[in-house]
């Protein structure tokens, strides 16, 4: 458990660090990501939120996997057809509404936490 950070700038920095370690996690399963694998990263979202924070209930975690998930298939549904699909920023978004799942951030804070990490990250960024 990680000691749960104050400051959108430390939010922002432990959501970039667990998209690094989402992006390894699915590399060691996928070696050859193809672009149906590569949107899998998203189901670490919760795991990692839940371990962050510390929260081991089964039920907790399930509603916030459900609740990411329909946040998700609204996003891939919403895109435009000639436009890529953000693998990352849709763990970044996943990550961070997992929180909101779990009562520990509001949908505000994430639009500001993601808007910090827009401007200070590359989190459009994709594994080959």
């Amino acid at each position: 458990m990680k000691k749960e950070p104050r400051k959108v700038k430390q939010w922002a920095e432990e959501a970039f660090e667990a998209l690094e370690a989402a992006w390894v996690m699915l590399r060691d399963e996928y070696p050859a990501l193809s672009e149906d694998e590569k949107v899998q990263i998203v189901r670490f979202a919760p795991a990692i939120a839940a371990m962050n924070r510390g929260i081991s209930n089964k039920e907790e975690i399930r509603e916030a996997y459900d609740f990411i998930y329909v946040r998700t298939a609204e996003s891939l549904c919403n895109k435009q057809e000639d436009v890529s699909i953000p693998y990352s920023i849709l763990f970044l978004l996943g990550y961070l509404d997992s929180h909101v799942s779990f009562g520990v951030l509001s949908e505000k804070k994430v639009d500001g936490i993601m808007e910090y990490l827009s401007q200070n990250y590359n989190i459009g960024y994709e594994l080959q």
